[in-house]
């Protein structure tokens, strides 16, 4: 058989110190405090429940549209007068809901550009801070001319 000489004893190796303890320091604390903790919403801008509401919203408006449209016709049938002055109410009604509309889209606008403004603001980048402060500070003076005009 072999000869136990030739046989290579196992070799067990010690470390001379203690190893150090797992222990959270300050940077790793300040480093989980910096993690964002708002939950991100998946999908795009437009959610289920604001395409269904806007579905039935063209067609309340479109169907309402097309039955406003017939009834013109009707009443210009009967009488010229008539269907001129049903059309100016229609066609001002139907244009005061439009206008609401646009200006419920542009106060939309205008808090989406805050939001962005708000987040550059408490961005971590100093630049990119202190150009979105400039341009608070510069839109401003415009707005308090506006109310006092």
């Amino acid at each position: 058989m072999s000869d136990s000489s030739s046989r290579i004893a196992p070799r067990i190796e010690t470390e001379s110190r203690r190893a150090d303890r797992l222990v959270a320091s300050a940077a790793v604390d300040a480093e989980l405090e910096a993690l964002p903790t708002e939950v991100l919403r998946p999908g795009g801008r437009v959610t289920t429940l604001g395409l269904a509401i806007g579905g039935v919203a063209v067609l309340i408006l479109g169907l309402g549209a097309l039955e406003v449209g017939n009834f013109v016709a009707d009443e210009f049938r009967r009488a010229v007068w008539l269907g001129w002055l049903t059309l100016v109410i229609a066609v001002s009604g139907f244009g005061l809901i439009l206008a609401a509309i646009g200006h419920e889209l542009r106060g939309l606008a205008s808090l989406e550009a805050v939001d962005r403004l708000r987040a550059e603001l408490n961005g971590k980048d100093a630049v990119a801070r202190h150009r979105a402060a400039r341009r608070w500070v510069s839109m401003l003076p415009a707005a308090v001319g506006e109310r006092q005009a």
